[in-house]
């Protein structure tokens, strides 16, 4: 979180990576996504938060003139593309969605912008399939740690088994 503006951008990168490969013409069985939010519209904000995320995780990494200049141009485009990706979402795409929730998901539903509109929608509308949504065991940060990661891993592979493959 920067500024009130929350840049987690898994699932969001997940769901354009998705898109792009389905208007190549590949088809996608499913996209299981770790409690994402589904962006709506546009944040003036955005840009700056990102550049600061990329800030603070790739300072050193990109000032040191040990890592090839390729390396950090990719870097730069990754960054690019999550600032365009995050920006606002049209289309949809026919892959299912799995989404598995944090316990508190619910309350981070309830964050409005300025004007008082939902600051989140719903991935039900970026999918001609389904979406399909599961209780996680922990907290939005604790999904992947500890005895929540364990447990959580257990709902992955249940998905990836018996639901996509």
């Amino acid at each position: 979180r920067e500024g009130g503006e929350h840049v987690a951008v898994g699932g969001n990168l997940a769901f354009e990576t998705a898109r792009l490969l389905e208007k190549e013409g590949r088809e996608e069985s499913g996209v299981i996504m770790f409690d994402a939010f589904r962006k709506q519209g546009k944040s003036a904000k955005l840009p700056e938060a990102v550049e600061k995320l990329k800030g603070r995780l790739l300072k050193d990494l990109m000032a040191d003139q040990a890592v090839p200049a390729w390396v950090r141009a990719d870097i730069d485009a990754y960054y690019n593309f999550i600032n365009v990706a995050l920006e606002d979402h049209h289309g949809q795409i026919k892959a299912d969605i799995h989404l598995i929730a944090s316990e508190e998901r619910h309350d981070f539903e309830q964050i409005t912008n300025e004007k008082g509109e939902p600051y989140f929608t719903s991935w039900k509308q970026a999918t001609r399939g389904t979406l399909h949504e599961y209780s996680g065991a922990g907290s939005h940060h604790q999904l992947l740690q500890g005895d929540y990661l364990k447990r959580n891993i257990y709902l992955l592979n249940d998905i990836i088994f018996n639901k996509i493959l």
